[in-house]
């Protein structure tokens, strides 16, 4: 074993410690929330970074079997959890506008929280959320697929996610230094509850009959995903945000999917 290959399992192992021990460290981000009431959950909507777990294939924990690790996106801006902002607050990581994701110094990686967002939903007419906030050149090409298999996934919904160094042997700790472009999201792992839904990237996806079960995928619980995606979609009619302008929407001829996400009609947030 290599010294970098030596380095990401200690990073796993270390990162399957800390979901007992979480930092508490600051951060240079301020979030933003709205809780918004959606039975049988609350969802929770911050502005902040966060990772992005919808099209992750994940693999199981030797050690543990009720979890697995998955790699996920870093992404900035408005997303969808179930608990508040303030536990889902960056730890030891924060956005340079010249050099990107930067660890903080002395910190082995930085921490993030797994949350949902419509960042590259395949648009269509039906779900445009705001006109006005249409990002030129916008080339989403993600939809919701419907899995009724009994086959294995990942829920990462507000799991634990860590960031490592982009160059963990050359960086030093004693200085601010490049994340890498990813984060490693330790999720729950699910057995025999069909009924869920995975991000496929096209139509050829959309009509496949195996792909539920090609792969463990993270994936979304029925209740979070129906409940979750039209006051997601609520939120940003009203708070706009430009990387976000078509909601996610569902595989075409879906027999048991909801209706499009922006005619669902959301419940009250808290005042």
């Amino acid at each position: 074993m290599n010294v970098r290959n030596a380095f990401v399992l200690l990073l796993l192992i270390m990162c399957c410690f800390l979901i007992a021990n979480p930092a508490s460290s600051a951060v240079s981000v301020k979030p933003t929330k709205t809780v918004i009431n959606s039975s049988p959950v609350s969802h929770v909507a911050c502005t902040q970074p966060y990772a992005l777990c919808d099209f992750s294939k994940c693999t199981p924990l030797k050690n543990d079997p009720t979890k697995a690790l998955c790699g996920c996106a870093i992404e900035q801006g408005v997303s969808m959890g179930l608990t508040s902002c303030d536990n889902r607050t960056p730890v030891n990581i924060y956005r340079d506008s010249v050099k990107g994701w930067m660890i903080k110094k002395g910190a082995p990686f930085g921490q993030l929280t797994s949350t949902y967002s419509f960042i590259n939903a395949a648009p269509s007419t039906d779900n445009l959320i705001n006109p006005n906030s249409t990002p030129f050149g916008y080339n989403g090409t993600w939809w919701f697929k419907r899995c009724d298999t009994n086959a294995a996934w990942t829920d990462c919904t507000d799991a634990p996610c860590y960031i490592p160094p982009a160059d963990p042997i050359n960086d030093p700790l004693d200085a601010d230094r490049s994340a890498a472009d990813y984060a490693v999201c330790v999720c729950n792992m699910k057995k025999n509850q069909p009924g869920y839904f995975i991000v496929v990237q096209n139509n050829n996806d959309c009509s496949s009959k195996t792909i539920c079960s090609d792969y463990i995928w993270s994936a979304g619980p029925s209740n979070t995903i129906e409940g979750g995606v039209g006051i997601l979609a609520n939120y940003l009619q009203k708070n706009p945000d430009p990387n976000q302008p078509y909601a996610m929407d569902y595989c075409p001829n879906c027999k048991d999917c909801p209706a499009n996400p922006l005619s669902a009609t959301p419940s009250v947030p808290k005042s």
